[in-house]
C-alpha cells in the first residue's frame, strides 16, 4: 500500500520533514490476544511527508482494509498519482484536493473534519496549505503494507477512471452519512460519524458479512471485541472482522469514523 502513498510522493527537492506524530493506541479484534500499543509498524518519511500504518493485514490478520496516519510538512504535495484501490481521506487539518480526468481537472479544499473520496483509478494529488496537513486514510481492499518501500516505483498517472469526490454530510436524526452505495455507486466501502452520548450503550451484536473500523476523534468509554475489553479514547484505532460480536458503552460523549467494507450496516441509522 507504500505504493499508493510513499511511493507517490512527488519527485524534487525535499520538503521540510513535519513532526513525528504521537503513538496512536489501536486495540484490534482476535485473531491478536491483545491491543497493539504501537501500531506504526511501516512508519517511513520521504520528501516531507510520514505515513504510518495504523491497520493492514500484518497486524490483524484482516485484508478487509488497511488505514494509515498521513502527515505533510507545510506545501508538501504527492504529485498527481493514480489510485490503485479505493481510497477515503478524512482531513483532521485542512488540505487541497486536485483530481484529474482526460482533458479537466478539479480543485478540492478541504477543511478540518471533512472527507474525500478517491474512487480505483482516479488521478488525485494532496497538497498541504501553509500549516501541517494530518489526515486518516483508508483503502479498500487492504493488505500487508509494511513490505513497500519509500523507494517504490510511483504508479502511473495515465488514463484515469472516475475523480475525487468531496463527501457532503447526510443527516439522519443524529445520525451522519457521507459515503453509502446511494450516495456513490459501487463504492466499496461506506463512512459515516458514530455519536454515542455520555451514558450510551449500544449492545452486543454482529455483522455477517462486513468488517468494521473505527478512528476515535472524541470521548472515552469502552469496547468489547470477541469478550475482550478495551478502552476507547481520543485516536484509538479498531478493526472489528465480519461476524465478530461487539458492544460498545459511552463513559462521556464519543465521536469516531465509522468504516464498512462491504457497505451495509449504516443504512440502520437511516431508520
Amino acid at each position: 500500500m507504500f505504493r499508493l502513498l510513499l511511493a507517490l510522493v512527488a519527485c524534487g527537492a525535499p520538503s521540510p520533514k513535519p513532526a513525528a506524530p504521537p503513538p496512536v493506541a489501536a486495540p484490534v479484534a482476535a485473531p491478536l490476544a491483545g491491543p497493539i500499543d504501537e501500531p506504526q509498524t511501516g512508519r517511513s518519511e520521504q520528501n516531507g511527508i510520514a505515513v504510518s500504518v495504523l491497520l493492514d493485514e500484518a497486524n490483524t490478520g484482516n485484508g478487509a482494509a488497511s488505514m494509515f496516519e498521513v502527515r505533510m510538512a507545510p506545501k508538501a504535495t504527492t504529485g498527481a498519482r493514480l489510485a490503485e484501490r479505493a481510497e477515503l481521506w478524512y482531513f483532521l487539518t485542512e488540505g487541497e484536493v486536485k483530481g484529474l480526468w482526460s482533458s479537466w481537472s478539479v480543485e478540492l479544499f478541504r477543511p478540518a473534519g471533512t472527507l474525500v473520496y478517491v474512487p480505483k483509478g482516479a488521478i488525485r494529488a494532496v497538497t498541504a496549505t501553509k500549516t501541517e496537513l494530518r489526515a486518516i486514510v483508508v483503502v479498500v481492499p487492504g493488505g500487508r503494507e509494511t513490505s513497500a518501500l519509500p523507494s517504490s516505483v510511483p504508479s502511473s498517472t495515465q488514463g484515469g477512471e472516475g475523480y475525487p469526490e468531496a463527501l457532503v454530510a447526510k443527516k439522519y436524526g443524529d445520525a451522519t452519512i457521507y459515503l453509502d452505495p446511494k450516495i456513490t455507486a459501487a463504492t466499496p466501502l461506506s463512512a459515516s460519524m458514530l455519536v454515542l452520548y455520555a451514558g450510551a450503550k449500544l449492545a452486543e451484536h454482529v455483522h455477517t458479512n462486513e468488517t468494521e473500523i473505527l478512528y476515535v476523534l472524541e470521548g472515552t468509554g469502552t469496547i468489547t471485541i470477541a469478550g475482550s475489553q478495551s478502552a476507547l479514547t481520543p485516536t484509538s484505532v479498531f478493526q472489528i472482522p465480519k461476524n465478530t460480536k461487539h458492544a460498545f458503552t459511552a463513559t462521556t460523549a464519543i465521536r469516531a469514523l465509522q468504516i464498512y467494507t462491504p457497505p451495509g450496516p449504516e443504512q440502520r441509522l437511516k431508520k
